[in-house]
């Protein structure tokens, strides 16, 4: 969910472009990107009824940072549906989860309230007759439609969050195209696999909307803000943080704890981001459980050797794979071809930023060739 207050106190290097970072590799924590396009997005569904909108936003960062020639790995949250019992694996987030549910719940009850005066609104109109229903005029009633439509859409997006339909969703996306992809290990998160990658120099940045894994340690971060036009990149660095800040590396956890993470939701009380500076230090006993416990979980780096990486080596974008997938957004995810086409290129022949245009080399695409594989 981010470190709550923590990008008020740590300030970016600069604003930055995507276009600066050709040939640079970006490790890329995949449920903070599955959350950040649930929030916030016009629901689209497929001829099936399935949500398809999180696939048209995913894609989209997919082209952009492929046509700016920016290697892209992955990362993704440990399987716990592998695992026998999944309490070892959410050990660390235990009240934050207990805390969602309960929100949750509430929303379920909010949303049932809310769906039932639509039902019974539709009722009374059904009811009148046609010399009633000229003297309403539909103004009361549709005003009183669209403000109960506008609740149930709100609602149902904070009850909505990505499942296992949605990460395989992206996982096709990624092994049809070639991109590099890993699973973060057993109690494990996939922002603290992506510092990691960063710290061993696989990666070159994390890229990310919040600022959780310069907590865990990357030493370079590209912070997302903003949607669509509005999109904003914001490059981060560690020691440049701890600096500023006069801190060292431990102050910097201790302070997000401080605040509030997903490790410690509540924070601690009577400290916000104006005197957590100051007050940090003795805010609690941080050898004493269980903070020593998560300075630890921050501060711990994974053997990389250990992980497993998919799609190293294979071919990537070439005109069959861009085929493959074309074909399952197109019949499966009821997407239109011709938009996809001109998505794909748009995307991986140029990028244009005012008068400055960065074509990509090596990437030819043949819509001949994609056409007719589409067709079989």
């Amino acid at each position: 969910m981010g470190v709550e207050g923590l990008s008020k106190l740590v300030k970016p290097i600069r604003e930055v472009k995507l276009q600066e970072f050709k040939g640079q590799t970006f490790a890329i924590d995949a449920l903070v990107e599955l959350n950040r396009v649930f929030k916030g997005q016009v629901v689209l569904t497929n001829k099936a009824g399935e949500k398809t909108h999180h696939i048209h936003s995913l894609l989209s960062t997919i082209l952009k940072l492929e046509g700016f020639g920016i290697k892209q790995i992955w990362v993704f949250d440990h399987d716990v549906s592998k695992e026998k019992d999944g309490d070892e694996h959410f050990k660390y987030k235990s009240a934050t989860l207990a805390k969602r549910k309960a929100i949750k719940e509430k929303n379920k009850e909010r949303l049932y309230i809310a769906q039932t005066n639509k039902t019974e609104m539709e009722n009374r109109l059904a009811a009148l007759n046609e010399e009633q229903k000229a003297d309403v005029d539909g103004l009361f009633d549709g005003l009183e439609e669209e403000a109960l439509n506008k609740e149930i859409n709100t609602i149902q997006k904070r009850i909505d969050s990505p499942q296992r339909k949605e990460i395989n969703d992206l996982k096709y996306m990624l092994d049809t195209l070639g991109i590099e992809w890993v699973e973060a290990p057993v109690t494990f998160e996939g922002e603290a696999i992506a510092a990691d990658l960063v710290k061993t120099g696989i990666a070159n940045y994390a890229f990310t909307p919040d600022l959780d894994a310069i907590m865990y340690g990357s030493p370079y971060v590209i912070k997302r803000t903003g949607r669509g036009k509005d999109t904003k990149y914001f490059l981060y660095n560690l020691d440049q943080t701890i600096e500023e800040l006069d801190i060292g590396y431990e102050d910097l956890i201790k302070i997000g704890l401080c605040l509030g993470t997903d490790a410690n939701p509540d924070g601690i009380k009577g400290i916000g981001i104006k005197t957590v500076l100051s007050k940090y230090t003795n805010a609690v006993d941080w050898n004493s459980a269980p903070f020593k416990e998560l300075i630890q979980m921050f501060s711990r780096t994974f053997d990389i050797n250990k992980l497993s990486f998919n799609n190293v080596g294979k071919p990537k974008f070439s005109n069959d794979q861009q085929a493959l997938l074309i074909d399952w957004l197109v019949e499966i995810q009821s997407f239109d071809r011709d938009r996809v086409k001109k998505q794909f290129s748009n995307a991986l022949n140029f990028v244009k930023t005012g008068d400055i245009v960065n074509k990509t080399p090596n990437i030819e695409i043949d819509w001949d060739t994609i056409t007719a594989a589409t067709k079989k």
